[in-house]
């Protein structure tokens, strides 16, 4: 499966993926938009339906870092995710893919809250959990020429 958003390609096995409008559907699979500010807890839903477009939408400034925060959610067993980055162009100048960074990030337990979402790890396939919310953290590093 493929889904591009913009300069994204997340690939999961080979079948062809389409996109909804606000999170992707795919055999089982969600992926949807979620804010850099919000901590996933391992027990969370996925949206309900999905029902938009995933568009990430930034300003940087030169030799800036942005982030942006995606959530998984599959009842596949097994099922694999990797993230593949296409080169922005825009205004006569171009980004090449090696700006861009994913992360995945994995759950630790806390005696408040239980398991949230925290330390990330740079991997080039995760094997995503089942029925668990697999946050991606993607970085962007815009550089200084």
């Amino acid at each position: 499966m493929t889904m591009w958003i913009g300069a994204l390609v997340l690939c999961s096995g080979a079948a062809a993926m389409t996109q909804s409008e606000e999170a992707v559907s795919m055999q089982g699979t969600l992926i949807w938009p979620m804010s850099v500010y919000h901590r996933a807890r391992i027990d969370e839903a996925p949206p309900a339906t999905p029902t938009g477009e995933i568009a990430l939408a930034a300003r940087a400034l030169r030799n800036e870092v942005v982030a942006f925060q995606l959530g998984a959610w599959t009842d596949a067993e097994g099922a694999q995710l990797r993230v593949r980055f296409q080169p922005l162009r825009g205004d006569g100048a171009e980004l090449d893919a090696s700006a861009w960074e994913a992360l995945y990030a994995d759950y630790v337990h806390t005696d408040e809250e239980g398991e949230l979402a925290d330390p990330l790890t740079a991997e080039p396939v995760r094997t995503m959990p089942t029925q668990r919310v697999q946050p991606i953290w993607l970085r962007l590093h815009v550089p200084d020429d």
